[in-house]
């Protein structure tokens, strides 16, 4: 800085390369967890849950990917999830009814205590980012 007068010089020139993306991801996937999600979110009620939002606890976190609604207001909820490191994004089959099917729904999300997939939640962490992010 010299006076009131400052500027921005670059330390590297512009680079969009594969590697610099992988570098950036594994840049991400350093600092970002279940626990900075749930720091950078608030708790919803599950009748407020749209797509976008999430459940997350200290272990694992699943994503609202697709809602839908039928003539009655009853309302069902596409769940995706990954794991570490964040690859092979996939849809989450709700196994836990009398058949098996994609779509979760309310009333289920609703219970004081669920499971998606291998993973146990509670009501609680149903989680959508503060405003701002």
């Amino acid at each position: 800085m010299l006076g009131d007068f400052s500027c921005e010089i670059p330390a590297a020139l512009p680079d969009d390369s594969e590697q610099q993306y992988r570098n950036y991801l594994k840049e991400v996937m350093n600092y970002a967890g279940t626990l900075s999600l749930q720091k950078e979110s608030e708790t919803i009620a599950p009748e407020e849950l749209r797509t976008g939002d999430f459940i997350c606890n200290d272990q694992h976190v699943v994503m609202i990917v697709d809602t839908a609604v039928n003539d009655k207001g009853e309302k069902v909820y596409l769940i995706g999830q990954s794991f570490i490191p964040a690859v092979c994004f996939h849809i989450v089959a709700d196994v836990d009814g009398g058949e098996v099917t994609p779509w979760f729904t309310e009333e289920r999300l609703k219970q004081e205590n669920f499971s998606i997939g291998a993973f146990n939640f509670k009501k609680q962490d149903i989680r959508r980012w503060k405003e701002g992010f």
